[in-house]
C-alpha cells in the first residue's frame, strides 16, 4: 500500500548562526520520512553554517534573493514545489507568506513560527508599531502559529488578537545526540588556565544585554574571566566598553564558533544577560552539557532555569544581583546528572518533533 506523504516547504532567509536556523535544521533532520517530504527555501545559502547538517535527501532552493525582492521568487518557489504545507519561521518572512497567501492554491495549509516576544520586539525596536499592525492584520491568515513557550501564546494572543485556536505551544527541539558528539573536547586549550572561566554565547546586539554582563563582571575579582561566542553589530562598542572598564584582560570577544558546545562542556558557568529572549536555546543546550546557567529573571527564560536545579535566576538589569549570581553559582555544587536528565525528559528533539508532526498532520482550515 502506498503512503501519500504530506510534502512540507520550509521557508527561511539563510541558514546561518542563530536559534532560528538551529530550531529548522533540528526539525528538517528529525520529521519521520515515511510520512513527510521536507523541501527547504533560503533566500541565501551562501555562508550558511547550518547547511551541512541538512540531510543529503532534502531537496534545498536557493531564491538567491534578498528580503525586499522576495515577494515573486518566493511565491514562484510555492507554486512550483506545489507543497502541502508552507512554513516559516521569521517575523518579517511570516509576513511576507501571509500577503501571497490569497494568490496561491487555498488546498496550502500554512503555518508561521514566532521567534520573539511581540510586544518586546516592538518596545525594543527588533519590530516597528508598523510591523505589529502588519503581524496584527495578516497573522490570522494562517492556519497555526507555533509559539515556544506559554509566555509568547499568551503575549500573542494579547498584543494581536489572534484566536488561542491558532495557536499551539512547542517548545525548542534540542538535538541532544548532536551536541554531545560536538560537545567532546580536543586537545586545543580553550579558557585561560587556574582561571573560573565564564561563557557567554550569541549575537552581539542589543537584546543580549552584554554591556550588563561586561558591568558585572566588573565588580568580579581576578579569578573570572569571560569567553564571548558570537558577532553582531555591538562588538566594536563592547570591546571600547571593556577598555573603558578595565576589564579587557579578563574578556575574551572569540567571535563566531560552529562548534559552541565544546566551549560549554568546559566552562565552569553559562551566563545569559539577554533583556528579553523568545525560548533561549542556549540555555537548554548548555544545560545538554551540564553545565549551569545563571540569568536574568524574564518569563521564557524562567520557564527552563529552576533555581538551584540547573542555574539560577537573578533580578533584570541588575549588574551586582548578576555578579552575586555568579558568584553563588561557582560555589554551589550542582548535579550535572540532573541537569542533563531535565533537558533530555522536556525537551528532546525526537519528543518535541512528533509535536511538530501532529500539528502538521492535523492543521485544518
Amino acid at each position: 500500500m502506498t503512503v501519500i506523504k504530506t510534502k512540507i516547504l520550509f521557508i527561511a532567509p539563510h541558514l546561518r548562526d542563530g536559534g532560528m536556523g538551529r530550531v529548522m535544521t533540528t526539525v528538517i533532520r528529525y520529521l519521520d520520512r515515511q510520512r513527510f517530504t521536507p523541501v527547504l527555501a533560503l533566500f541565501r545559502t551562501a555562508n550558511a553554517s547550518y547547511l551541512k547538517d541538512i540531510p543529503c535527501d532534502v531537496q534545498i532552493l536557493d531564491l538567491n534573493t534578498s528580503f525586499r525582492y522576495a515577494f515573486f521568487p518566493v511565491y514562484k518557489s510555492i507554486r512550483n514545489i506545489k507543497p502541502d504545507i508552507v512554513y516559516s519561521s521569521w517575523g518579517r518572512i511570516n509576513i511576507l507568506i501571509a500577503l501571497i497567501m490569497p494568490f496561491l492554491n487555498k488546498r496550502i495549509k500554512f503555518i508561521a513560527r514566532e521567534n520573539i516576544i511581540v510586544s518586546e520586539g516592538v518596545f525594543h525596536g527588533e519590530r516597528s508599531g508598523l510591523s505589529k499592525l502588519f503581524c496584527k492584520i495578516l497573522y490570522p491568515r494562517f492556519n497555526k502559529i507555533i509559539c515556544q513557550c506559554q509566555y509568547m501564546k499568551d503575549d500573542l494572543v494579547t498584543h494581536l488578537n489572534i484566536s488561542t485556536k491558532k495557536t499551539v505551544v512547542i517548545n525548542n527541539p534540542v538535538d541532544i545526540n548532536n551536541i554531545i558528539a560536538k560537545a567532546v573536547c580536543s586537545n586545543i586549550e580553550l579558557y585561560p588556565f587556574g582561571k573560573i572561566n565564564l561563557l557567554a554565547v550569541g549575537r552581539l546586539g542589543y537584546q543580549k544585554g552584554y554591556d550588563y554582563l561586561l558591568r558585572s563582571l566588573m565588580l568580579l575579582d581576578d579569578n573570572y574571566h569571560l569567553s564571548i561566542l558570537g558577532t553582531g553589530e555591538l562588538e566594536r562598542e563592547l570591546m571600547e566598553l571593556a577598555k573603558k572598564l578595565d576589564i579587557s584582560k579578563k574578556v575574551s570577544f572569540l567571535g563566531f564558533k560552529d562548534n559552541p558546545y565544546t566551549y560549554m562542556a568546559n566552562a565552569d558557568l553559562l551566563v545569559l544577560s539577554s533583556r528579553y529572549e523568545g525560548f533561549p536555546n542556549v540555555a537548554l543546550e548548555a544545560n545538554v552539557c551540564g553545565l549551569p546557567v545563571v540569568a536574568f529573571d524574564i518569563p521564557p527564560v524562567a520557564e527552563i532555569i529552576k533555581n538551584g536545579e540547573n542555574g539560577i535566576l537573578v533580578e533584570l538589569g541588575n549588574c551586582e544581583k548578576l555578579a552575586e549570581g555568579i558568584q553563588k553559582a561557582c560555589n554551589t555544587n550542582f548535579n550535572k546528572q540532573i541537569i542533563k536528565k531535565t533537558v533530555f525528559f522536556k525537551y528532546h528533539a525526537e519528543k518535541i518533533v512528533k509535536q511538530y508532526e501532529e500539528v502538521f498532520l492535523k492543521i485544518d482550515g
